[in-house]
């Protein structure tokens, strides 16, 4: 699930770069939308549940960090 969440935004964000049609953008800003609760509810709370203290405040920064590109990344293309 992971994988196939990643993968399709792989491919989202090639479509922002080369579809310039508004409603073409309209539907990448929904699949992006779409695939990061697969991508951030399951491999994140794994990371957090079977990583020690230190390591676990990590990952929980790397899904902050992962989270601002989703918000900022479709303003910028």
């Amino acid at each position: 699930m992971f994988l196939a969440g990643g993968l399709v935004q792989i491919f989202v964000f090639i479509g922002f770069l080369f579809l310039k049609d508004l409603y073409s953008q309209y539907m990448m800003v929904f699949l992006l939308g779409l695939s990061q609760p697969v991508k951030s509810m399951i491999a994140y709370t794994h990371l957090m549940e079977f990583l020690p203290d230190r390591e676990s405040k990590v990952s929980g920064l790397f899904m902050c960090l992962d989270g601002m590109i989703y918000v900022v990344s479709p303003l910028i293309f």
